[in-house]
Formats: C-alpha cells, sequence, structure tokens
C-alpha cells in the first residue's frame, strides 16, 4: 500500500517524469491510500489471477476496460519502456468486493471520460 501523495511527493521531479499524466493526478490528488496490483488482490481476499478475473467481468458487464485510462479505481504512469506501474484506489477494493460478491455496482466514471 502506498500514499499517492508520497509516491509523488517531490511534483517537480513528478511532472518532469510523467508529464502527460501529471495534470490527471493533480485531479485525482484525493487518493490518499493506494494499492498496489497483488496489495488489491490481498485485500479483496483473493490472487492476482482471481483480481485480474473480476476486472475482466467489470470489463464484460459494462463494456469499460478500467486498466485502460486513468480513473477513479485505477491510475497508471504509462512509461515508454513498456513498464506501467499501477495502482488502485480504495474506491476500486470496494468495487472489486462487490463483483467478488456478486453484488449489483455501477461505474462512476462521466461518460466523457470513458475512452472509445
Amino acid at each position: 500500500m502506498d500514499c499517492l501523495g508520497c509516491y509523488l511527493s517531490d511534483t517537480q521531479l513528478a511532472s518532469e517524469r510523467h508529464p502527460d499524466v501529471w495534470k490527471r493526478v493533480e485531479r485525482i490528488s484525493e487518493w490518499c491510500v493506494t494499492y498496489r496490483p497483488s496489495d488489491a488482490a490481498e485485500e479483496v481476499g483473493v490472487d492476482s489471477f482471481q483480481n485480474q478475473d473480476i476486472i475482466d467481468q467489470i470489463e464484460e458487464d459494462t463494456g469499460v476496460k478500467i486498466k485502460s485510462f486513468n480513473n477513479r479505481y485505477h491510475i497508471a504512469f504509462f512509461e515508454e519502456s513498456g513498464v506501467t506501474p499501477r495502482r488502485y484506489s480504495e474506491d476500486a477494493i470496494e468495487l472489486f468486493r462487490k463483483v467478488r460478491n456478486g453484488e449489483d455496482y455501477t461505474l462512476d466514471i462521466p461518460e466523457e471520460r470513458i475512452p472509445d
């Protein structure tokens, strides 16, 4: 578990390393606690493969690939190297639990933010 504020505590360095995402990061800076994918799976009570199944189920149910863009559930720093550090929010953990438990859910992402 990492704090996004700590992860990006040096705003100048962060904006230099990730200028293409920095403005989006500022918009979601209300995230305090974030989870690495393995930590998110552990928090939900599943392994990483099962957590990916949950994410795939969300895509199947909603048509939205939550890992393909930064949103209230997920943030990624898309890098030229091909390495993509990802973090999930508390909202994501709650969403993943609902999907795992077969509960009704909706995504809270404005339509205009969802890429085609």
